[in-house]
């Protein structure tokens, strides 16, 4: 099964993305996800990244990047 992966440029040159976190990239989140199943909405601005959202499922991660214009 393919995973979604949708980016945008924000502001001040950092990157929005909505995708599946994988447990490597986890492992560097603080504070760490007790959960990293589902789709996460990240600002990623060089070596930091925060987590803004988390939803369920590829349709929910399909409305909210509809939402944010994302696609």
């Amino acid at each position: 099964m393919a995973s979604l992966y949708l980016s945008a440029i924000g502001e001040g040159g950092r990157t929005i993305v909505l995708k599946p976190l994988t447990n490597r990239a986890a492992q560097f989140l603080d504070p760490p996800l007790a959960d990293t199943s589902g789709y996460f909405l990240v600002e990623e601005n060089g070596h930091e990244t925060a987590v803004l959202a988390r939803v369920e499922t590829e349709d929910a991660a399909l409305r909210l990047a509809k939402l944010l214009g994302l696609v």
